[in-house]
């Protein structure tokens, strides 16, 4: 049993008697201290986020008050299967493979700034921490998964994420998320999730 008193002069260590022996006072270093200290959600291992880079995208599907199907197709070069195999003239080639991505309706959407926007933010999506490990009907609520803010499913051949955004946190710098079946409540900053969101409300234009 560890009992912590106030800091030395130096605010680096601690004051602290052990099994209640109060005849002898120990000085010990602030780290013990430090790690009790940190919230047990700071502690939490967050998953691991599949790659997102577009070379690995199928479709991205976001549902919201508009439901965008956004498609992706490779295109392969004429000088690809030309060049020999393991060549520099191959590995060329291949770099310079395009993607292009149609919408609902077929249109050639590859070069709209919102999905360029869109493609990196998947990329570059992270979650900021772990808000609520098995949150109840009423929390969940709370942070918006009642009508959530936008559901996006990203296929990546035969592997799908499931992306959940409810509502805003109280200090409103991010959006409780969600990912696939998992019922903990992540936090991901407005940065991840802001097209998303656009796309969510108002689409792709062609």
């Amino acid at each position: 049993s560890l009992t912590l008193g106030k800091t030395t002069t130096d605010g680096q260590s601690y004051y602290m008697m052990m099994n209640g022996d109060e005849s002898t006072v120990y000085i010990i270093a602030g780290t013990l201290y430090n790690y009790l200290s940190t919230p047990i959600y700071d502690m939490c291992i967050l998953p691991e986020i599949p790659d997102m880079a577009e070379e690995n995208l199928s479709s991205v599907t976001v549902l919201g008050t508009v439901s965008t199907t956004l498609t992706a197709s490779q295109e392969e070069t004429d000088t690809a299967g030309e060049a020999e195999e393991g060549s520099d003239d191959a590995d060329a080639a291949e770099e310079d493979a395009a993607v292009t991505w149609t919408d609902n309706q077929g249109n050639d959407v590859t070069d709209n700034e919102l999905l360029t926007a869109l493609l990196t933010e998947l990329e570059t999506f992270t979650l900021d921490k772990c808000a609520d490990w098995r949150p109840s009907d009423e929390a969940a609520s709370i942070c918006g998964f009642d009508a959530p803010s936008t559901v996006a499913e990203i296929a990546m051949g035969e592997t799908t994420l499931t992306i959940t955004v409810g509502g805003a946190t109280l200090d409103g710098t991010g959006y409780y998320v969600r990912l696939d079946d998992d019922t903990t409540i992540y936090q991901a900053t407005t940065a991840n999730v802001d097209t998303l969101l656009s796309v969510a409300a108002g689409g792709i234009g062609a």
